[in-house]
């Protein structure tokens, strides 16, 4: 086995410089023709505690023929091929500065939507531009996602007519702003979005990807991988929602001290997250790609031509593991804000923010997933217990990823605060200092929380001191055994912080109201999930929460 130490989370780094086998007399080797994101820098024999386990026939390797494990060997030092082999196989991942970038016009552009919120409530041109509103949300939910995403996973390739997202989603906006006004029925803000999001959403599947596939192994593919993303995170979200609007105040929540529940909400959709992402990928992608390589290789036995897989469905899995990474951090820190906004005389949110930042050093780390795997070998656990604890290329991408995407929930409140200042009319308003300081306390201890645990993670990896085990149930030069990636191209970037800072604002405003979000009420929604399916005036405040706009 070999122990992988992460450094280098902050920034790019050469990998011209030799990888130091620690504790062993093995030579070095270089990666100098790879000079991309670096996520396991350092190799070495791992300590006489490493758990060790012979491989069982039953593990997800099994599907892929070791004999077949070749295709995937490449030797970096013998040409500029081989290393363009290497780099088109692993996993793109985010750059630090980049996602801080992508969270700030992220945050400005969901800003602007509250500005159009607020105009909308002035009774500004309100039918046209809440249907424009709607229109450009669910175009931030889906658009990149079915030109990036979608077009790969069920064609291979980039095809004109997944724009086609596009006028779906306008006419679904504008259908469910208007067709309810004519009928004299006024729907709620978030009713509307979520009417548009999944209509948009189910027409595309119907209209675009059905007629589109260009395999039975394409369609496979996709369906493995968006539907059970898809309800897990509705699950956690759910389970949020729950722990801010019923547990964390009730009596029984203040006497259990549950504020270390949104870390480990968040934490179990990561592991399912992570775990169906690893199925898919060796049970629908490669498994089906190699059987049609062995096949045209004239290496099968199997007379009956397999299904075609082609396209770079990399790309995919990276841009899925980075939107994941952006949900899980960021969504974490949204729930102990939203906390924070509802119970402002609480201290549960300390409680969570302090839980949220040692999970995620022990995970980042690798010190979590050492710890768990030298118990359950002394222990004497089974293989496929210790297969699951140790990383692969995909959970070694969703740690890299980690550095910068925290900062997205701090920036969209932030934002969002800014547009409440403005409606109100108050300079208080920034940081929700109107309504309570404590919100302002809870916004720094976030943005110092994540600042911090960025900076002890860096500290650790640069130290040496992370211990990521390569997972040797894999065969050698799988392309999941190898534990770094590369710098994820624009396109990512624009899907990935695109759709998540939609998803944060749209979990933020069921929390706390979008009138409270934007300044449009001085109180906050009530304190249950009714904004999920009432059905009320557009600008309608509880109490006497609401402001006069006109002022």
């Amino acid at each position: 086995q070999a122990i992988f130490v992460l450094e280098g989370a902050l920034g790019p780094r050469s990998m011209s410089k030799p990888v130091v086998l620690l504790g062993s007399t093995a030579p070095a080797y270089t990666h100098a023709e790879f000079n991309d994101v670096d996520i396991s820098p350092t190799k070495s024999c791992a300590p006489s505690f490493a758990p060790t386990f012979p491989r069982t026939g039953t593990s997800f390797a099994s599907t892929i023929p070791e004999t077949l494990a070749s295709s995937y060997l490449v030797n970096t030092e013998n040409s500029d091929e081989d290393a363009d082999s290497f780099a088109a196989k692993a996993l793109p991942a985010l750059r630090w500065w980049k996602s801080m970038i992508s969270s700030l016009i992220a945050s400005l552009s969901l800003a602007a939507l509250l500005s159009m919120h607020v105009k909308e409530c002035q009774g500004q041109h309100a039918p046209m531009l809440r249907g424009l509103m709607i229109a450009i949300f669910t175009c931030m939910v889906w658009a990149p996602n079915w030109v990036i995403n979608a077009s790969i996973l069920v064609r291979g390739e980039f095809h004109v007519l997944f724009c086609g997202v596009v006028p779906i989603a306008i006419i679904l906006s504008y259908a469910v702003v208007l067709l309810p006004e004519c009928a004299g029925v006024n729907l709620n803000i978030i009713t509307e979005a979520f009417l548009s999001t999944t209509g948009t959403f189910g027409l595309s599947i119907l209209l675009l990807n059905a007629p589109m596939y260009a395999s039975e192994a394409h369609r496979r593919l996709d369906l493995s991988i968006g539907p059970p993303l898809f309800v897990a995170q509705l699950s956690a979200s759910m389970a949020s929602w729950c722990y801010v609007l019923l547990l964390s105040e009730s009596a029984a929540g203040q006497a259990m001290h549950v504020g270390f529940i949104p870390p480990v909400i968040w934490t179990v959709f990561q592991v399912f997250g992570l775990s169906s992402l690893k199925n898919t990928y060796l049970r629908k992608f490669l498994a089906p790609r190699e059987s049609r390589r062995a096949w045209e290789a004239g290496e099968s036995g199997n007379k009956v031509e397999p299904p075609l897989l082609r396209g770079p469905q990399e790309e995919v899995f990276g841009n899925i593991v980075a939107f994941l990474a952006v949900i899980c951090r960021s969504t974490t820190h949204l729930t102990i804000l939203a906390e924070t906004v509802r119970h402002p005389g609480s201290s549960q949110w300390l409680t969570s923010l302090v839980s949220t930042v040692v999970l995620g050093i022990l995970k980042r780390t690798g010190w979590a997933m050492a710890a768990a795997q030298v118990a359950v070998s002394r222990l004497g656990g089974p293989a496929w217990i210790i297969q699951k604890l140790q990383p692969t290329a995909l959970s070694a991408a969703y740690y890299h990823d980690f550095a910068g995407a925290g900062h997205l929930a701090v920036i969209l409140l932030l934002a969002s605060s800014v547009v409440r200042a403005w409606a109100l009319g108050d300079a208080r308003g920034f940081l929700y200092y109107d309504y309570s300081p404590a919100v302002a306390h809870g916004l720094v201890g976030s943005a110092c929380a994540v600042v911090v645990e960025d900076l002890v993670v860096a500290w650790v990896r640069r130290a040496r001191l992370s211990t990521f085990w390569e997972p040797d149930w894999l065969p050698r030069g799988h392309p999941l055994r190898e534990l770094k990636a590369r710098d994820m191209p624009l396109s990512g970037y624009v899907w990935v912080f695109g759709a998540s800072s939609v998803w944060l604002a749209g979990f933020l405003a069921i929390m706390v109201g979008p009138g409270f979000l934007s300044g449009i009420c001085r109180s906050l929604s009530p304190g249950d999930l009714s904004p999920l399916w009432h059905l009320h005036q557009q600008c309608e405040c509880s109490g006497a929460g609401l402001v006069s706009l006109g002022d």
